[in-house]
């Protein structure tokens, strides 16, 4: 979805996914805390004196095919959801004919992409008895599940 990931361990920005950089945990002040400029801030974000959060946004802004729509932690449709709220996220509701978490794929490179993951799920399911099991094994065909799986768009039934 053209975006980094996640801030590594000593680091906080935005939750998951973002362009946004990372900071610091140290010298910073925490959303809600007075401020005096932008760069005092974790969210690099100092207005009237005070750190501000940003809205959470959908990846690569839905590609023009779709509008972003924040859900809480029961699904229903809100108005707001900041970066610092645990309990709500972001996704793109696409427009009809595009798919995907960021409504990039369209009928032809669904189909497509499903053929892929629906044959990457075959070789990986057909090699389980070629190897032993170890601990390196194991981490290997737990990436590849979640690589397969990161758009459940894409994955046909028969997968």
């Amino acid at each position: 979805a053209r975006t980094c990931g996640a801030c590594l361990p000593g680091f906080i920005g935005q939750n998951g996914f973002s362009n946004d950089g990372c900071k610091s945990q140290i010298n910073f002040a925490i959303v809600g805390s007075p401020c005096s400029s932008n760069s005092t801030c974790v969210s690099n974000r100092c207005i009237k004196n005070k750190c501000q959060d940003y809205k959470k946004i959908c990846p690569n802004s839905c590609s023009g095919h779709g509008s972003c729509t924040a859900y809480n932690y029961d699904a229903v449709p809100i108005a707001n959801c900041e970066t610092a709220n645990f309990y709500c996220k972001v996704q793109c509701i696409c427009k009809p004919g595009f798919f995907g978490a960021d409504c990039s794929i369209d009928k032809t490179k669904l189909a497509a992409a499903s053929v892929l993951r629906e044959d990457m799920c075959h070789y990986l399911y057909s090699t389980i008895n070629m190897q032993d099991v170890s601990l390196d094994v194991l981490i290997s065909r737990v990436n590849s599940v979640s690589g397969i799986l990161q758009d459940l768009s894409q994955i046909s039934s028969p997968a």
